[in-house]
């Protein structure tokens, strides 16, 4: 029994696989069909895309061959035209060259026949350059005779002119008018008025440089100062401030607080100052405003020292000067300030010894302090 059992199991599971088998077999075949449709079709539209691309691949190739076609023609028709043109163009070079060569043999026949004209002047011309030569040296010895004698002729013409031009400076330095020359300077001169925490003091000065704002003047006569006036000829006082200057070689530049409408003193030529020339000097000696003494130089390039400071070439002269001159101009006869009046002996050593600082020394410091 248990046998039949099995096998009767058995035989239902092998129809219930068959069964299965069967239905995958139809859909195998059933798939299979829709395969082969598929494929066929797709076989379809390659030929049909194939042959639209091969009709394309023609219609290109039949105008490319026609553009070569036209482009050769084109290109036989151009070399035609270039051979023809390259013909005509040689044969016109070979006709020019030919012009060229027959021009430049006659330009060689020419220059040959002028070589030798030239050659023969040049040999003219040297013939008489040896003549001439001949004449020449006759001739210079004369003319280095007369040369010769016209310089000793003008040498005692110079020593005559010499001896009354020095006459005449003589004469034109004694008859210096010192009123005139005082009344040209008098309103560029100032007197200078300072407070310092213990004292007050005054000295001078004179205007310099344009804009009609510095004062030049000693630097001991501001020094410590904690005001500066500037008194002018007008009386009215202004106020100034020490720009710089060089404290060692008493040398000092102020600022104006308002513009002086006078003209300015201008330096003259230390190098031109001689023992013996006239000056005059212009200060405020013990407050006596704008006074005026003369003297000549006494000496030049002196060394001095004086309260701190000092200078190695010092203008010396004898025109009174006093306090209240300190900072004031050393003036020469033709208005020029020649040196900065700075110091003097002690009256009780002697008198008519005072010095000035140069006018070379004044311009190298203040014009810097100008710009």
């Amino acid at each position: 029994m248990r046998v039949e059992r099995w096998l009767k199991g058995l035989c239902l599971f092998l129809v219930v696989a068959l069964l299965a088998l069967a239905g995958f077999t139809e859909q195998l075949y059933s798939r299979q069909g829709q395969l082969s449709q598929r494929v066929t079709a797709l076989e379809g539209e390659s030929s049909q895309r194939i042959a639209e691309f091969l009709a394309q691949i023609t219609q290109v190739e039949e105008g490319l061959s026609r553009d070569l076609a036209t482009k050769a023609g084109e290109l036989e028709s151009a070399d035609a035209a270039l051979s023809q043109n390259l013909s005509a163009q040689s044969k016109q070079f070979n006709t020019d060259i030919a012009s060229a060569q027959a021009k430049l043999q006659g330009l060689q026949s020419q220059f040959n026949t002028d070589i030798a004209s030239a050659q023969a002047r040049l040999q003219g011309l040297q013939s008489q350059l040896q003549t001439t030569q001949g004449q020449t040296e006759a001739a210079d010895a004369a003319l280095k005779k007369q040369i010769q004698d016209a310089i000793v002729s003008l040498q005692g013409q110079m020593q005559t002119a010499d001896a009354a031009l020095r006459e005449q400076i003589i004469e034109q330095i004694q008859a210096v008018d010192f009123s005139q020359l005082y009344a040209r300077v008098r309103d560029s001169i100032v007197e200078i008025r300072v407070s310092r925490p213990t004292s007050q003091g005054t000295g001078a000065g004179f205007l310099y440089g344009a804009g009609g704002q510095f004062i030049v003047t000693a630097y001991h006569v501001i020094e410590g100062a904690t005001q500066i006036n500037v008194v002018p000829s007008s009386g009215n006082a202004i106020s100034a401030t020490l720009v710089g200057g060089n404290s060692v070689r008493d040398v000092a530049l102020l600022r104006l607080s308002q513009p002086l409408t006078v003209t300015p003193l201008s330096l003259g030529d230390s190098a031109l100052v001689k023992v013996g020339h006239q000056v005059m000097v212009v200060g405020s000696p013990f407050g006596e405003t704008a006074s005026a003494s003369t003297g000549v130089v006494s000496g030049v390039n002196r060394q001095e020292t004086w309260d701190g400071k000092s200078g190695n070439n010092m203008v010396q002269f004898d025109a009174a000067a006093n306090p209240g001159n300190s900072g004031g101009p050393l003036l020469n006869a033709q208005g020029e300030v020649i040196g900065l009046v700075v110091s003097r002996i002690d009256p009780a050593e002697g008198s008519g010894v005072s010095f000035a600082v140069p006018a070379s020394t004044v311009k190298a410091i203040i014009d810097p302090l100008l710009k």
